[in-house]
């Protein structure tokens, strides 16, 4: 998977995140909160690790012998 694609997919994983931990900010009082906000959480995690393999690629690429 090259930077362009990488980026991507951190874009889409990022935002589905932001819209997860929204939505686990607006539920109230329920049985579903801690369903949602495991859900958030994992989704944050994915994006953050997503984030962490694309800073590792650029470094990897800018370390490498021209």
């Amino acid at each position: 998977m090259d930077i362009t694609e990488q980026l991507k997919a951190w874009g889409a994983a990022h935002a589905q995140a932001r819209a997860a931990e929204r939505a686990a900010g607006e539920e109230g009082p329920t049985g579903q909160d801690a369903e949602v906000q495991r859900a958030a959480r994992s989704l944050r995690e994915r994006a953050d690790s997503l984030h962490r393999d694309i800073y590792r690629s650029l470094d990897r690429g800018r370390n490498s012998p021209k």
